[in-house]
Formats: C-alpha cells, sequence, structure tokens
C-alpha cells in the first residue's frame, strides 16, 4: 500500500490523537491519593473505579444520540469540558 505524503500525514495525526486522546496517566495518582490520603482499600477504590467506567459506558449512548441530533462539534467541547470537572 503506497501512501502519499498528505496520507502519511492524516496517519501520523490520527495515531498522535489515538494515544494522545485519554492516556489516563493520572490512574496511579488516585490509586494513592483514595487509599492513603482517603482511607480506601483497594475493594472500594475498586467499586469507585467501577462505578466511574459503568457511567462512562451508560453515558455513552445518550451523548451518541445528542451528537447526530445537533452539531457534533458542540457535543464534543462539552464533552472535553465536562472531563475537565
Amino acid at each position: 500500500m503506497d501512501l502519499n505524503k498528505s496520507q502519511k500525514l492524516m496517519l501520523l495525526k490520527f495515531s498522535a490523537y489515538g494515544f494522545l486522546k485519554n492516556p489516563r496517566f493520572f490512574e496511579p495518582f488516585l490509586l494513592v491519593f483514595f487509599t492513603v490520603e482517603k482511607g480506601l482499600n483497594y475493594r472500594q477504590f475498586g467499586t469507585l473505579i467501577a462505578v466511574r467506567e459503568i457511567a462512562v459506558y451508560l453515558l455513552e449512548i445518550p451523548t451518541g444520540i445528542i451528537a447526530d441530533a445537533t452539531a457534533r462539534r458542540r457535543v464534543s467541547s462539552l464533552s472535553s469540558t465536562s472531563r475537565l470537572m
């Protein structure tokens, strides 16, 4: 498969986006914070992470419906803003 220069650049950008989109480098620090500072044991911390992941999974469908009904860019920026909170 021969790629021209613009296709190689697009592939590089897409790969960088996929890598940098959600690296979750902060999760080991969450473990230390919640176990040492807040006194949670590993089971409680695992439950907390599981609840977060289930909430993310359940909210994927409604946000997809909203994105289809409205402008994707608006929903995307709202998603990025809510992730910061």
